[in-house]
């Protein structure tokens, strides 16, 4: 099977709020971002997945990383890039799709710390959405140990 391709975005506000996404209400979290469509770019895959998901338009930061794992089940290896993204006007409503919808998918804004104390929480107990929620909540607390030190 082929590989699929991802990009995702820590978002930060100017209070440094970030959006996180509640999975079957808060069987897991994760962070905005989804498939590389066939003739998309990664920035333009970017800028639609936060549309969607978070209902806000980004500037795209840095690339803070990639990670991948291998699905046995679908035979097929996931790849994701991960970039801090800053928002640029105001914070919308997400256009969920249908099986976003069914999973119950819910944006939720809160401070980065409570985002990352928030994913530290869930347990998942699905090993694919734990691979997932772990692997997000990694990238959410490399972006916060980021920003502080430009704060520094």
């Amino acid at each position: 099977m082929k590989d699929k391709f991802a990009v995702r975005a820590i978002i930060f506000d100017d209070e440094k709020n970030t959006p996180i996404l509640s999975v079957q209400n808060g069987v897991y979290y994760k962070i905005p971002g989804g498939t590389i469509e066939e003739g998309e770019t990664e920035m333009q895959a970017l800028n639609r997945e936060v549309l969607e998901e978070a209902g806000c338009k980004i500037v795209v930061g840095e690339c803070i990383g990639d990670f991948s794992f291998y699905h046995p089940l679908k035979d097929r290896t996931y790849h994701s890039k991960y970039f801090i993204g800053k928002l640029v006007g105001e914070k919308g409503e997400p256009n969920f799709d249908k099986r976003e919808i069914e999973r119950n998918f819910k944006v939720i804004w809160m401070p980065v710390d409570e985002a990352i104390t928030t994913f530290e929480r869930i347990n998942p107990q699905d090993n694919i959405e734990k691979i997932i929620h772990n692997r997000d909540l990694s990238f959410i607390i490399k972006a916060r140990n980021l920003l502080n030190n430009l704060k520094s």
